[in-house]
């Protein structure tokens, strides 16, 4: 939440710095938000499925059922997303970052996979959390890239 809270704060100083946003800067605030209240989100998904009265591995495999959906949608909005940005600005990620942050994606997206099927992890708390830290992870690297976009290069 903190991180949805700080981008904020930088629409702020971004705003103040230039007239009209770029778009790979777009995509990142979009991130920052989506990355943060996905989490969020999912924090609060066992709380209320087990105030539903789901207990045991039937809350977790519910839970990473959920996440895994969640992760495969953000996860495919924004690779499209990304891939329609234009030449210049696509340039500005990073091929080591994009592979990094596309497999632990990927990962996320396994673990959150098989810990909601019985043939998988079999509903346990700790993959569940695995993967909801990546979200976390995600979203306070796009926070970073974004007030890069804010701090003047000291080196110009």
């Amino acid at each position: 939440m903190a991180f949805a809270g700080f981008s904020g704060l930088i629409t702020v100083f971004l705003s103040q710095r230039q007239a009209r946003w770029r778009e790979v800067e777009v995509l990142r605030f979009w991130q920052v938000l989506a990355y943060s209240l996905t989490a969020l989100f999912f924090c609060l998904l066992p709380v209320l499925l087990a105030w539903a009265g789901i207990r045991g591995a039937s809350l977790w495999s519910a839970s990473s059922a959920g996440l895994a959906l969640g992760i495969l949608l953000i996860g495919t909005s924004f690779v499209r997303w990304a891939n329609r940005l234009p030449d210049p600005e696509r340039a500005e990620f990073s091929r080591p970052l994009v592979v990094l942050t596309g497999a632990g994606l990927l990962g996320s997206l396994a673990i959150a996979s098989f810990n909601a099927i019985p043939i998988g992890l079999h509903g346990e708390r700790a993959p569940y959390l695995v993967a909801l830290l990546w979200l976390l992870f995600m979203a306070g690297l796009n926070f970073l890239r974004l007030l890069q976009s804010v701090v003047p290069d000291s080196h110009s």
